[in-house]
């Protein structure tokens, strides 16, 4: 045709051309001749299969080359191969190798992480570069903890709460006492020990959770409320605790009794006649009574320059125990169970106080008396 148009010396119009030969209908044109030859040789490829029996799937004439997976460390394939799904392998591997300085390992995370990359590894392969890693770790850290390597791997307040536990379990060892634990003084060791791990105190420990994970780690804890605090015990030493509480309630009662009984011989043995004066008030009651109520109200210890003020009071009131003390109970009267009771004292332990105070109100109720 090229020829031809050559010989008669064809010319055209130029609007003429664009409305037969198109640029547009052109590739379409040479696209569809494409796709028509790659039919044909397909039909050929199917031709030959139907006459051989054999399916081909297409993806298998495509790619008739496969490459089958290798270890991301050693190069080589395996069944037992496995895929890196997280990013706390990759990058602790990615530490190792720094540490390990391996200039092909650092090649490979180089590209991209071991994620993107679909890296799969020998199980044996990553736990020997883990461990050439902490050999090397170790050997660098002569002067620090061996178990520095170890223990970065675990939070600081976990840590924190193991301590705390080994502190329960301390106690309950080698005290032979039932132990009783506040709850306010353990979250006090708890908030030390995290400091002590370096971990932030941003927000105050919520008593209630810190609780709970102590009942988690430690099932034979058991806390009781008293008031505010909430004490935390073992459940063994309950009973023991019980026990020892009624024994000492007796223990206080026979305590108690005895005391009642020296300080009873001690009043009714000694006897005071008023001769007249009231200057001699420390003589009428007995040594041992006078140095109980100054303890009752002072306490027991050494006596400073301060005490004879007190003593004055000490001594007012022994005077007063030692003139109302009787031998026998008074029991009311028959036919006036209700009624008064009529308290007769002996003229024996009628001490200054009392002769003091009624001779005061005598002379000041003298007149309206009679």
């Amino acid at each position: 045709m090229e020829s031809t148009f050559m010989r008669h010396r064809a010319s055209w119009h130029i609007k003429c051309k664009q409305k037969f030969v198109h640029v547009t209908k052109l590739g379409r044109l040479s696209a569809a001749d494409t796709t028509d030859t790659a039919d044909t040789d397909t039909e050929k490829e199917l031709g030959d299969e139907q006459s051989t029996g054999v399916k081909v799937p297409r993806i298998a004439r495509s790619h008739s080359t496969q490459i089958s997976p290798v270890c991301f460390f050693c190069d080589l394939p395996g069944t037992d191969l496995r895929q890196v799904m997280t990013f706390a392998v990759n990058d602790r591997v990615c530490k190792c190798a720094a540490l390990l300085q391996d200039s092909m390992l650092l090649a490979k995370l180089a590209t991209g992480d071991m994620i993107a990359t679909e890296a799969k590894y020998h199980p044996s392969c990553l736990l020997n570069l883990y461990y050439k890693a902490g050999r090397v770790q170790s050997s660098e850290d002569d002067t620090g903890n061996p178990y520095d390597t170890l223990l970065s791997d675990i939070c600081g307040e976990s840590l924190a709460l193991a301590q705390v536990i080994a502190y329960i379990e301390d106690r309950r060892v080698s005290v032979s006492t039932p132990v009783v634990f506040k709850l306010s003084e353990l979250k006090k060791l708890y908030c030390e020990q995290l400091v002590r791990h370096k971990v932030p105190l941003g927000t105050q420990t919520h008593s209630s959770r810190f609780k709970e994970r102590l009942l988690t780690n430690c099932p034979h804890l058991t806390c009781v409320s008293h008031g505010r605090d909430v004490l935390l015990t073992f459940e063994q030493h309950i009973g023991v605790a019980l026990q020892q509480v009624t024994e000492h309630t007796d223990s206080d009662a026979v305590s108690l009794m005895h005391a009642a009984k020296l300080l009873r011989s001690h009043i009714f043995s000694s006897s005071y006649h008023f001769n007249g004066s009231l200057t001699d008030s420390d003589k009428a009651v007995p040594p041992v009574l006078s140095n109980f109520v100054t303890m009752l109200l002072e306490g027991p210890g050494v006596p400073d320059e301060s005490s004879h003020i007190c003593s004055e009071a000490a001594l007012s009131v022994s005077q007063l125990v030692m003139f109302n003390a009787v031998k026998r109970r008074r029991h009311p009267p028959a036919d006036k169970p209700q009624g008064p009771l009529t308290v007769r004292h002996c003229s024996g332990t009628e001490t200054p106080l009392p002769i003091y105070i009624g001779l005061m109100l005598h002379s000041a109720m003298r007149k309206k008396i009679c």
